[in-house]
């Protein structure tokens, strides 16, 4: 998860995550519970066409873990994860064409480029990449 993390706030916003997860470990390894939601939620929607066909449920998410959480949140993790899975999958099929991508979900361009944005997905990430002859 902590290799997946674009660090926005680059060496210093990692030296605090660190120091955070060290004082919050209960034990000798740092696992998603320590770590902030910014991070454990951001990876379990970093889906790319070459990840899509991971396990569904990721990122420290487990049954196990449900337990440990209001049903609330996992209802909207797992509602989110599937809406992340499901417009990759569109990107993918259409090459990452928003119009097509929207007309295929049912959804505006508008709305589809809205929760792009919120799964950190680009349209270039679902582009065939043709080399040159």
């Amino acid at each position: 998860m902590l290799c997946r993390y674009s660090w926005p706030g680059n060496v210093r916003e990692l030296i605090n995550i660190i120091e955070r997860a060290m004082l919050l470990c209960e034990g000798d390894v740092i696992t998603p519970r320590e770590l902030p939601e910014t991070i454990s939620r951001r990876n379990a929607f970093d889906v790319t066409p070459e990840t899509s066909n991971e396990p569904f449920l990721e990122s420290g998410f487990s049954i196990d873990n449900w337990l440990r959480k209001p049903l609330k949140e996992v209802r909207k993790t797992f509602v989110e994860q599937l809406e992340c899975r499901y417009l990759t999958k569109v990107l993918s099929s259409t090459n990452g064409r928003i119009g097509e991508a929207a007309r295929q979900a049912g959804i505006d361009e508008r709305t589809l480029f809205e929760k792009m944005r919120q799964y950190g997905l680009t349209k270039e990430n679902f582009r065939i990449q043709t080399n040159p002859k």
